[in-house]
C-alpha cells in the first residue's frame, strides 16, 4: 500500500502552537521598553504570522512616530525568556506528529519566526525529532504564503531528503 502523502507542511503558530499570549507578553515587554501602549492579546492575535516589524507597524496606535526596528529588536530580546515559556502545543499535536513521523511522512514546519527562535521552540517543546525541515522567515526570500516558498525552498529540499531516505 502506498502512503497518501509523502510531505505535509505545517505553520507553527496557530496550527501546532498556541503563542498568542507568550507574543503577545513580548509585544508588550517590547511596546513599554519604547514609552508605547501595550496591545492586548486582542490586537496581537490576528497579526500572528505577519512579518515582526509589519506586525509591529498595525500595532502602534500612539499616533507618533516610532522606532520600528528598535521594537522589533527588543521584541527578538525578549523572546526567549517571554514568548517562548509561554507557548504551548495545542492538544493532540504531538500525537499527530510523531504518528505521521512513524508512517514515513516528511514533516516541514514553516513560520515568519527567525530559524533560531522556531528550532528553540520545537526542542522545548519535544517535537523536533519530529520534523524533517525547517524553515524560519531569515531562510527564504519569499515568505509564507507565497507559493515562491515551496517551488524555491520546500521542494527542492524535500527532494534532497526523499533521495537521502
Amino acid at each position: 500500500m502506498s502512503k497518501a502523502f509523502d510531505l505535509i507542511i505545517f505553520d507553527f503558530d496557530g496550527t501546532l502552537a498556541d503563542s498568542v499570549h507568550g507574543i503577545a507578553a513580548c509585544m508588550r515587554e517590547a511596546f513599554a521598553s519604547f514609552g508605547l501602549r501595550p496591545p492586548t492579546p486582542e490586537d496581537v492575535r490576528p497579526r500572528i504570522g505577519l512579518k515582526l516589524e509589519e506586525a509591529i507597524r498595525q500595532l502602534i496606535r500612539d499616533g507618533r512616530d516610532v522606532d520600528v526596528a528598535g521594537v522589533a529588536a527588543r521584541y527578538r530580546e525578549l523572546h526567549d525568556s517571554v514568548a517562548a515559556p509561554a507557548t504551548a502545543l495545542f492538544p493532540g499535536a504531538a500525537a499527530v506528529l510523531s504518528m505521521l513521523d512513524a508512517a514515513d511522512i516528511t514533516l516541514a514546519v514553516v513560520s515568519q519566526k527567525a530559524r533560531r527562535s522556531l528550532t528553540q521552540l520545537l526542542g522545548q517543546l519535544a517535537i523536533d525529532r519530529h520534523v524533517d525541515l525547517v524553515l524560519g522567515s531569515d531562510d527564504v526570500a519569499a515568505p509564507k504564503p507565497q507559493a515562491a516558498l515551496y517551488e524555491q525552498h520546500i521542494a527542492t529540499r524535500f527532494s534532497d531528503l526523499a533521495r537521502d531516505r
